[in-house]
């Protein structure tokens, strides 16, 4: 129902016009004429029309964020949730991992380095694509770390994932975790001294 198109911030009109009931078909087509809503794709063949967030009168824009909340904060989730994937790999290494007293990782320890990995992952896709297109643009990098770490946060409770809520702290977590892989997730307080 919202997405970034083309960097654009846009809401789904038949969701609109819908099930969220924001505004009837009718008054959309009388809005769109009018130009008081600019319709940034058109519908058909399996696409939904989009409609550009900034251009929808501030009326309905209200009726969207008691809907949904902030669709700025929604599509930004959006972006970063599509990239969150389990890793097999990660699965299958926390999960046969033995520590020096020949046990295995306690399960709770194993799922959260498996969600941690599966985070990193993600921050790996995410500030790649973000930096290619900053530094196109000419931006800072900086802030790129900071959006990230900002959804990484956003989404602890939900995940309970253990990573660092400071940007400096993740953007070097995540160059540890590239570098050294699974093994940097393990905190050494689980492996008992031999």
């Amino acid at each position: 129902m919202i997405k970034y198109y083309n960097d654009i911030l846009c809401i789904e009109a038949s969701w609109m016009t819908g099930i969220a009931g924001i505004l009837s078909k009718t008054n959309y087509d009388v809005l769109k004429r009018r130009g008081k809503l600019t319709q940034f794709r058109k519908g058909g063949n399996g696409r939904t029309a989009l409609v550009e967030y900034a251009s929808i009168p501030e009326r309905f824009k209200n009726k969207i964020i008691d809907k949904i909340g902030n669709p700025e904060e929604q599509a930004k989730h959006q972006q970063f949730r599509k990239h969150l994937k389990p890793s097999r790999k990660a699965i299958e290494y926390f999960g046969n991992y033995k520590i020096p007293n020949g046990n295995y990782l306690p399960t709770d320890r194993a799922k959260e380095y498996t969600t941690n990995a599966m985070f990193l992952n993600a921050v790996n896709i995410v500030s790649q694509y973000s930096k290619a297109k900053r530094k196109a643009m000419g931006g800072k990098r900086t802030c790129v770390w900071q959006a990230v770490s900002d959804v990484v946060n956003e989404l602890q409770k939900e995940y309970q994932h253990t990573l660092p809520a400071n940007y400096l702290r993740l953007k070097e977590k995540t160059k540890q975790f590239n570098s050294q892989g699974f093994e940097s997730l393990i905190h050494k307080s689980v492996i008992p001294n031999s």
